[in-house]
């Protein structure tokens, strides 16, 4: 959402990124005409509806997440690749519009086409990272762990049987470490709940 006359609007990603001038509109809150203030319709759905006031709006596509508007993500770094591999949908296909988020340090990383990703930073890499996935058909965000080796004073992995702590363990190679993401099925990544 955004408000009215904020002189950031014109330099923003996500709103340059909505071709559709009509949907760009309904991006902007609108003055309140009950009171001070400001309101914003969120509509879910295919259907036009009226909001009240004469005014009727056309619902956007219905999503349970995205899509991601590249300018809009930070990049994932400049350094060398540290990390790459893909997030595997339940029959081993590659989720094409996924984001990464790892921590730390903190890095939002797309998707490829295949489901592949690459994360680069010149920073320190710590013993294990953080790691949040956002994919479509996904109701919430998963959180999981990558691991760059095994740490056996590690309470997480130490109360894994060791073919589920495998699946957090990420696998160096020449050109850094390999770490899939297997969203179901065989092998899934085991994921964390807070």
């Amino acid at each position: 959402m955004y408000f009215p006359g904020d002189p950031l609007l014109d330099r923003d990603g996500i709103h340059h990124a909505v071709r559709d001038p009509a949907a760009r509109a309904r991006l902007i809150a609108g003055r309140d005409p009950a009171g001070p203030g400001y309101h914003w319709d969120v509509v879910l759905g295919r259907a036009v509806r009226d909001v009240g006031g004469g005014h009727a709006v056309t619902t956007t596509p219905s999503q349970t997440i995205g899509p991601y508007f590249g300018p809009a993500l930070p990049a994932s770094g400049t350094g060398p690749p540290v990390l790459r591999g893909s997030v595997l949908d339940g029959d081993g296909a590659g989720v094409p519009d996924a984001l990464l988020e790892f921590w730390p340090p903190f890095a939002r990383v797309p998707t490829a086409a295949d489901g592949s990703y690459v994360l680069r930073t010149s920073s320190a890499v710590p013993p294990y990272l953080a790691v949040c996935v956002h994919a479509r058909g996904l109701p919430r965000h998963l959180f999981t762990r990558v691991y760059f080796a095994e740490l056996p004073d590690d309470p997480l992995l130490a109360a894994l049987p060791p073919e589920r702590r495998a699946t957090l363990l990420a696998l160096p190679g020449p050109s850094g470490h390999r770490f899939d993401v297997r969203l179901r099925g065989e092998r899934e990544t085991v994921f964390l709940s807070f």
